[in-house]
This record gives structure tokens, C-alpha cells and sequence, in this order.
């Protein structure tokens, strides 16, 4: 309990020593993580938006629709993030490539996979 006044009703609980609780309480996921979550939406957002969705023909528009976005967007998230752990990302060769078959550049996986 921390006071704010001399009165003895008039007090606030803090938790966490007033962090984020979940981080604070170590139930949530490390700062680090949520990074890569963050940087996922920030992507979505640009790839949304450099295709302009909002700006098409409302008669040419799509009905409404959830849409998995392309697995380019989470590897390159995934790539930094590997960068920013202090990793080395390597390139796969040809022969990699055609035996897992895949795009040397990728993706790597199928648009179909669910993570």
C-alpha cells in the first residue's frame, strides 16, 4: 500500500513496483518478444497501406474478409530480430534450396503454413 494523505482510507495498491504487471510478475512475455509482435503489426499496416485498400472503387472493393499475410512479412521480422540477438543469418545455397523447395530468398514456408 502506498499513501497518498494522512488518511488511513486513502491509499493505492502498486504492483510491480509499478512496472508493466506481466512483465513485472514474469507472466507475460519479455520486452524482447513483444518486439517482434509489434513489428509484425507495423508491417501489416505497411503492406496494407502501400496497397492502397482504402482508396479502391467501393464497387470494385472485396466483401469483407480476414486475410493471412504473406509469410515474407514474418521472416523479415524474423531476421532482425536475429540480428538484434547478436545471430548470423546465412543464405541458403541452391541445392538447399531446390531439396527443401523453396525460393532461395524465400519464404520458407508455404503460404498455407499456420505458426
Amino acid at each position: 500500500k502506498i499513501y497518498r494523505s494522512d488518511d488511513s482510507k486513502n491509499y493505492i495498491i502498486l504492483l510491480s513496483e509499478g512496472r508493466l504487471v506481466n512483465l513485472g510478475n514474469a507472466t507475460g512475455h519479455p520486452s524482447r518478444i513483444m518486439d517482434g509482435s509489434f513489428a509484425n503489426q507495423v508491417l501489416a499496416q505497411m503492406y496494407l497501406y502501400e496497397r492502397a485498400w482504402a482508396d479502391h472503387d467501393p464497387n470494385q472493393k472485396p466483401g469483407i474478409t480476414v486475410e493471412v499475410l504473406p509469410k515474407a512479412l514474418d521472416e523479415e521480422v524474423a531476421t532482425y530480430m536475429v540480428q538484434g540477438f547478436g545471430g548470423v543469418m546465412t543464405r541458403l545455397t541452391e541445392d538447399q534450396a531446390s531439396y527443401i523447395n523453396v525460393p532461395q530468398a524465400g519464404p520458407f514456408k508455404p503460404e498455407a503454413y499456420k505458426y
